[in-house]
């Protein structure tokens, strides 16, 4: 940080505020603890970075995380200036800002070695089940590897779960919503993802079953993320998207 910023950031602590720290303190690990830190700055600097303000301002920005339920500032954060979401996993953080009036989610999570007992019929629509040849039905602990090819299996789950997970933040609800109450259907439309070398064809899944009139015409689509994990992005309109670097992110402004 002190090398993108030209020396004006030492640290991440520079660039969030006492509740954001407050906030990550609480988690146990000294990983949980950095992550939580490092998504709450991802997405003040991407904000900042949208906004054409300097990054050391990031920990000035309004964002707003009051929790409805509970008052708690854990819940989705909110600004008046643009929708936000971020997630993190393991030692991954990801960060989405768009236009206010589109509805935003994003997800990012490792892929393990192993799922838990139980995973698809939590995870899973029932149609989601059948196209992987799992019984939801069946009160049995789901077997680890409920598939021929264990590696290819978890990944299908840990895509399908990241897509539900964008979908259900972009609609206010995480997992206040089952999610094997929710069905995505298959990619039918296209939209270009950019980064600092290259254009994608990013494909979209829209939603066309789910229990809350809130998540309905909502879409979804995976992203390229790093090595060993799985990312989507959730919004109400399949649009453009671009990958913002550190560096840019990091810059001071001219």
């Amino acid at each position: 940080m002190p090398a993108c910023s030209g020396g004006v950031l030492s640290g991440l602590e520079d660039t969030v505020t006492a509740q954001d720290t407050a906030y990550a303190d609480l988690k146990i690990s000294a990983t949980d603890r950095r992550r939580a830190l490092t998504s709450r700055a991802a997405l003040r600097l991407l904000l900042a970075h949208r906004s054409g303000v300097e990054p050391r301002q990031a920990a000035d920005l309004v964002i707003d995380r009051q929790c409805p339920l509970c008052g708690r500032p854990h819940g989705q954060p909110r600004s008046q200036a643009a929708s936000l979401s971020s997630s993190g996993s393991d030692d991954a953080a990801l960060a989405g800002v768009a236009r206010a009036d589109l509805r935003l989610g994003v997800d990012i999570e490792r892929i393990p070695d192993r799922l838990f007992a139980g995973f698809d019929r939590y995870a899973l629509h029932p149609v989601e089940a059948a196209a992987l040849d799992v019984a939801p039905s069946d009160p049995r602990p789901t077997p680890w590897a409920a598939s021929a090819d264990p590696g290819t299996g978890i990944r299908h789950r840990i895509d399908r779960w990241v897509l539900k997970e964008a979908v259900l933040k972009a609609a206010g609800l995480g997992l206040d919503h089952a999610p094997h109450d929710l069905l995505l259907g298959e990619r039918i439309v296209h939209a270009p993802w950019k980064d600092a070398t290259a254009t994608r064809d990013l494909r979209w899944h829209p939603v066309v079953e789910a229990a809350s009139a809130r998540v309905h015409g909502l879409w979804a689509c995976l992203i390229p993320g790093p090595a060993g994990h799985a990312a989507a992005v959730a919004a109400s309109v399949p649009e453009e998207i671009h990958q913002v670097g550190i560096e840019q992110v990091l810059s001071p402004k001219a």
